[in-house]
Order: structure tokens, then sequence, then C-alpha cells
């Protein structure tokens, strides 16, 4: 369970922000004026809020910091590596930091990269790989040491729509198997892929998209703009890249808790 408690803080200013939702879902968060990516920030630990108290699966993010970051892997809107390194040296250097043995580390970035198509790109230096590619890596290292929330932050920015369709089929694939939270400004992309979609209501309130009562008609909805839905009995490599023999209990909808 992700639990926030009178967040306050970040240049979108959240004011006493506090909710609490079970692992087991798809949580999409529309942006509108930096609050969704503020929030996304926090629960990742990468931005500290003025006041209040983040809990992840129990585990209060400031003061057990490094056993609460092991249950999250954070995504950012703009996966960064040194140019210098290549695909394979980015993941082994993630995984260093992250603690993984020599041996686990190989195996499970020839996985990751065998999965998602990148093999053949290994050697390729950072800044060679495509926006897809790049985007493609920024979620392998966020998934290398299989934790069980994943945090994304505009995950489709800047791509074209064939490149969203790539990323669209991994974070479907990602959910059966994963807890995810996502900010982006594309309403319809969060509702074919999450299980939940909010708003946030003056940095105050999680209100579940379709009971807000702020106007959201400037939001572009173009279907053909937006990644077509997967068929969800669709299973290819895709659908065991993120297993890591855990399964995430699943919450039945009507036992989430939202506040």
């Amino acid at each position: 369970m992700v639990e926030a408690r009178n967040l306050t803080g970040g240049s979108a200013q959240l004011n006493g922000l506090s909710f609490r939702l079970r692992n087991g879902g798809a949580y999409g968060f529309l942006e509108q004026d930096g609050t969704a990516s503020a929030l996304m920030s926090m629960l990742s630990g990468a931005l500290t809020p003025a006041s209040g108290q983040i809990l992840i699966n129990g585990l209060d993010l400031q003061a057990e910091s490094r056993r609460a970051k092991r249950q999250i892997g954070y995504v950012p809107a703009e996966p960064c590596f040194p140019d210098s390194l290549t695909a394979f040296e980015a993941l082994r250097f993630v995984a260093d930091l992250k603690g993984l043995s020599f041996e686990r580390g190989i195996g499970r970035i020839a996985q990751l990269l065998e999965s998602t198509g990148l093999e053949e790109r290994r050697d390729t230096l950072f800044s060679a790989l495509s926006p897809t590619e790049k985007r493609i890596l920024g979620i392998l290292q966020a998934v290398l040491t299989e934790p069980e929330i994943l945090i994304l932050e505009e995950p489709l920015s800047g791509l074209s729509q064939k490149e969203e369709k790539v990323i669209f089929d991994i974070l479907f694939n990602l959910k059966e198997k994963k807890t995810l939270f996502l900010a982006s400004r594309r309403l319809s992309f969060l509702q074919r892929l999450c299980t939940d979609v909010f708003v946030i209501k003056e940095g105050a309130e999680l209100i579940p998209y379709g009971g807000a009562t702020m106007s959201l008609a400037s939001e572009e909805t173009d279907p053909q703009n937006e990644p077509p839905a997967q068929d969800p009995k669709k299973k290819g490599r895709l659908a065991t890249l993120f297993d890591g023999g855990k399964d995430v209990e699943v919450i039945e909808d009507e036992e989430r808790e939202v506040r």
C-alpha cells in the first residue's frame, strides 16, 4: 500500500494531500498544473515534501529510506544516462548502485534486453539510441531489481504515435505484475491503461476522474493521437518480462481505499 499523509511542498504546491492506494492497481494521475509530477517525484523519493509523510508498504520513505526505496522503481519524464555509456553499461551501472551481485545483474540485464528487443543495441551508446529506446532503457533500469511498485512521469512525452505504441505495450504487460503510478497529460492514454484515474484538486484532494468539479475540456483526446489498447488476451515475450517469480496481490476494486 502507498499512503500519503498531509503532503505539502513542491513547485506546484501540494497543500495537505492525503490518500491510501492498495497494491495491485494501475493508478493514473492527470497532469494539469504540475501537481501530479510533483507527487510522483515525492512518492519516488526524488523530491522531499516540505511536510507530511509517505509510507511505502508500511515503511516511512524518509525515516526508512533505503528499505522503502527497494519497493520502488522510478522512471522520470526524461531518462538520462551518461552519453559515454552503452545501453548495457548503463544497466550494469544501475545494477551496481542497487547492490545486485555480478552474476545476478548480468543475467537480469540479458533477460531484460532480450525481452524488449534491445539485445542488438546493447553496445550502442546512450546518445545514439532512439527516443523510444531511451524510454525503454529508463523502464528497464527501474525494474532491474524487481520492485513491487513502479512510478512513471509522462511516459509518452516526445514520442511519435508508432513509438507510443511500443511503450504502451510494455506498460500494458507490466501492469499485470506491478503496481503502477503514472502522471500524464494524456487523459485517454491513462483511461486505456489504468484501473483508476485521478485528478488532484487544488493540491489538497485526490478525486476519481468523473467526480472532479474542475473543467477538463482543454484535454486533447483525438483517438488518432493515442496508442491503441492491447488485447488483454494477447501474450508474447513481453508478458514474462516483469514476472520475476513474484506475483503482486490484486485487491478487487471495491476494496481499494481512497481518501
